[in-house]
């Protein structure tokens, strides 16, 4: 859990399969840290087992985390990337912003973002 994890807005998904939780993640209504806006939410917490990956499961959770930003009027979502999963982002529609930094103990990252418009 993170900080912040059961307060009012924020949304918690999961991939199963059978009985077992394959694929998670987490989106909370959080500024982005160096442009503020409006309507920003922030991805966090994204992680699916090694053994299902590539499968499509990873695009459902981002599928779901747009739907309930758009269904709340959001306009942003944003993270704090690992850079080996910065591909798959990229897929997902989102973009780099800045330079790659460390987070200690868990290694280099980079912050990206995907706008919500619709049209």
């Amino acid at each position: 859990m993170y900080p912040g994890d059961d307060m009012p807005g924020v949304l918690h998904v999961a991939v199963v399969d059978g009985d077992e939780v394959v694929g998670v993640a987490s989106l909370s209504p959080e500024p982005h840290p160096a442009d503020p806006r409006a309507g920003d939410g922030r991805l966090r917490g994204m992680a699916t087992a090694p053994a299902i990956r590539g499968a499509g499961h990873g695009a459902a959770l981002i599928g779901a985390c747009v739907a309930h930003a758009r269904e709340r009027r959001g306009t942003r979502i944003w993270c704090n990337a690992r850079r080996p999963a910065e591909g798959f982002y990229v897929r997902q529609g989102f973009v780099v912003e800045g330079a790659p930094f460390d987070i200690p103990g868990i290694g280099p990252h980079v912050v990206m973002t995907r706008g919500l418009a619709t049209s």
